[in-house]
């Protein structure tokens, strides 16, 4: 590369911090921008709720003292593998390479022997590298990067290991039913089954019992950590402020949660960034009129299979009675839930996680 290049390790140093959260101002719009500065800011200071499960080594890289990349290792302990995020380059080759030899060198340093990414620290912050759609303004939830990052990663030696999609539907008539989802529905309630929306104030004890089913249904995840009850109940609150309960449904068996599916209005990237008067208006009225709803969450113990069908149900008559749209966000490939409503499905964004094994 022309110029003097450096990659530069920090820990809390004002300059770099700054350099690190407003490097993407220059590669991405404000609709386009979907992290948030507040967020990221507790989580390169370590003041972050999840910072005490992980190690995060920071890194700016500078062309001519001017940066043009950035990245982060995540270490966890008696974990082998390096997670590679919060990845952001300008579109120059040998910048990218320059790059990923560095995450490479570090990563040998930490005692790594392979690189997995993109992963913002946490698989309950944010992971996947989106590979197609780009022209479409990013949907609240889903991972934004540049076109050509993708054509990068595979360059310098990374394999993709797992695929995501996300299926948009078109809007549900009034008129529209799924017969297997209203079968599975009276079945299940036949059966005992109690398919509700959580009242206000059992949303604390709502989110505990998620808590405890996420623990058990999500653990063979790729990159999935357990965090504590208490912190993922702290860190979920913050969806209580953007979140419509009537969009939230449990599923219970003899008084036990065995199932939920949890929607939220879909706010585009305005939500992360309600430092500016102008987008909580836009989140407080979103909030209220949404006519669009990702679909992030939903969960069903393998005991009682076909209950996805039963929660997609009640989810989809609540959708009728707005006439509303709907994302099914981030499915792993290969999941049923991929094909739930499938005459419904408009089209679909993908997603990939990738891997690269060190020397």
């Amino acid at each position: 590369m022309e110029g003097k290049v450096e990659c530069i390790e920090f820990d809390c140093e004002k300059k770099y911090l700054s350099d690190f959260i407003h490097m993407t101002s220059e590669l991405y719009s404000f609709k386009n921008t979907t992290h948030d500065s507040e967020e990221l800011k507790h989580l390169l200071s370590g003041t972050h709720i999840l910072s005490k499960y992980f190690v995060l080594r920071k890194f700016c890289i500078y062309q001519d003292e001017k940066i043009v990349a950035r990245f982060a290792l995540t270490l966890y302990p008696d974990d082998d593998t390096a997670y590679l995020g919060f990845v952001e380059g300008i579109e120059e080759n040998q910048v990218w390479r320059y790059l990923f030899e560095q995450a490479e060198h570090y990563a040998e340093d930490s005692g790594c022997k392979k690189i997995v990414g993109p992963v913002n620290a946490s698989f309950w912050i944010g992971y996947r590298l989106k590979s197609d759609f780009f022209k479409d303004e990013p949907f609240t939830g889903e991972p934004y990067h540049r076109e050509y990052y993708l054509n990068m990663f595979l360059k310098n030696g990374y394999e993709i290991i797992e695929r995501y999609a996300s299926s948009f539907y078109g809007a549900i008539d009034k008129n529209y039913t799924n017969p297997k989802f209203q079968k599975r529905y009276k079945q299940f309630r036949e059966k005992g089954y109690r398919i509700i929306s959580p009242e206000q104030a059992d949303f604390d004890t709502v989110l505990e019992e998620i808590y405890y089913s996420v623990s058990e249904l999500y653990r063979d995840f790729p990159i999935y950590k357990k965090i504590s009850c208490e912190d993922f109940c702290e860190y979920m609150k913050r969806y209580f402020k953007i979140i419509n309960l009537n969009m939230v449904k449990i599923g219970y068996y003899e008084q036990k949660l065995v199932g939920f599916f949890v929607a939220l209005p879909n706010y585009g990237t305005s939500v992360y960034h309600v430092n500016k008067l102008s987008n909580i208006l836009k989140v407080l009225y979103r909030k209220m009129s949404a006519k669009e709803y990702v679909l992030l969450y939903m969960g069903v113990d393998s005991k009682h299979k076909g209950l996805g069908s039963a929660l997609a149900y009640s989810i989809s008559e609540e959708l009728k009675k707005i006439n509303g749209t709907s994302i099914g966000a981030l499915i792993h490939e290969g999941k049923v839930t991929q094909a739930y409503a499938s005459d419904l499905i408009i089209k679909r964004h993908g997603y990939v996680l990738l891997e690269k094994k060190l020397k």
